[in-house]
């Protein structure tokens, strides 16, 4: 039986939840999903970056002390900079498939930060042994700085 725990935004929930099951439920905050019960995983694709404190909200996933961690598609800086700075992508770029009827593609911008790697890794080497790093590449970040994204996955520090 799986237990599959989807945190979003408040707007997702509202509009996902007519989809939920016994297996499948969704959440505006990692602490309501936490409360159904411990997690063997928790997988965070893309997300860190775009939070508003993304050091504090992965302190809040290390503190629900899942086996396994992933983090996914994650900018960083490798010395001892981080940044947040302004992402411009097409709407039509956020998502898959076609804009949904009645909304027109246009240039949209966001925050961003650009996570400082060794402030990453000592936050989860706290509780966590990394076990497994891929997909490395650099992106251009901020002028003259490039970052470096890639994925990963932690194991629970066993006592």
């Amino acid at each position: 039986r799986l237990s599959w725990r989807v945190v979003e935004t408040p707007a997702m929930v509202a509009r996902a939840s007519r989809l939920a099951t016994d297996e499948l439920s969704f959440h505006t905050d990692l602490k309501s999903a936490a409360q159904e019960g411990s997690a063997d995983a928790v997988l965070a694709s893309g997300v860190l970056q775009y939070m508003p404190e993304p050091y504090e909200y992965l302190k809040s996933i290390v503190e629900v002390r899942p086996d396994y961690i992933s983090i996914h598609r994650t900018p960083f800086f490798e010395g001892q900079q981080e940044a947040v700075h302004v992402q411009k992508s097409r709407l039509a770029h956020n998502g898959t498939g076609p804009l949904p009827e009645g909304f027109a593609d246009r240039e949209v911008e966001y925050p961003i930060t650009t996570m400082c790697l060794c402030t990453f890794r000592s936050i989860l080497a706290q509780a966590y042994e990394p076990i497994a790093e891929w997909d490395r590449y650099r992106v251009p970040a901020i002028p003259g700085s490039d970052a470096l994204v890639f994925s990963s996955c932690w194991r629970l520090k066993r006592a």
